[in-house]
């Protein structure tokens, strides 16, 4: 066993986010994300992503009068974020993999959604050595007899999951107003909200 140092007791994280989409025919869009890199003295976020959307009711007969929305998206985001642990620096890398199926329905300036979808996340963590390796780390070599320079890239097993969400948005002129929650299959709870800026 080896004592590790505790969380920073902060269950969020607050982030200002660009979001651009492209229409194209045949109703697809092209979306594209980017999360400017946070800093604060001991902790960094980055998150970059793309993602296609895809409206299906349009190929289906009779169901494509339905005033309901149905439409396939898959999206790829990378995570980048960095932190120091008692003067240890560590980099923790995410890409996330997600198809979903989405269901949404547009009322006036509100529209309700809800999903399904399934999620493939690969990770990895490069820890920055000093160069004494006078760091809390040290006492995994002494513990575990093992050489510190070889653990400089630790990679995650794989995770696969299978996820559920419901959200809703609203569109006040150029405010946006959002909100989702997302549970998965494994258990994980995600909630979302958020205000914007949108122009068309």
């Amino acid at each position: 066993t080896i004592p590790m140092p505790n969380g920073v007791g902060i269950s969020f994280v607050a982030t200002p986010m660009l979001q651009a989409g492209i229409g194209l025919p045949i109703k697809t869009e092209i979306d594209f994300r980017y999360s400017p890199e946070f800093k604060t003295k001991y902790f960094n976020l980055g998150l970059i992503g793309l993602g296609v959307k895809h409206d299906l009711l349009q190929w289906i007969p009779v169901l494509n009068k339905l005033p309901i929305d149905l439409s396939v998206m898959a999206g790829h985001s990378r995570l980048n974020t960095g932190f120091d642990i008692q003067g240890q620096g560590i980099d923790l890398n995410v890409q996330a993999t997600t198809i979903n199926l989405l269901l949404s329905k547009k009322v006036a300036l509100f529209t309700a959604y809800t999903g399904l979808g399934y999620n493939h996340t690969s990770s990895n963590i490069t820890i920055i050595l000093d160069e004494q390796n006078t760091s809390f780390l040290q006492s995994i070599e002494n513990i575990a007899n093992i050489n510190l320079s070889e653990l400089t890239t630790i990679e995650f097993e794989n995770h696969t999951d299978l996820k559920a969400n419901i959200g809703a948005r609203i569109q006040l002129t150029l405010l946006t107003i959002n909100a989702s929650y997302t549970v998965t299959q494994s258990g994980y709870k995600l909630f979302t909200a958020g205000v914007g800026v949108s122009l068309r």
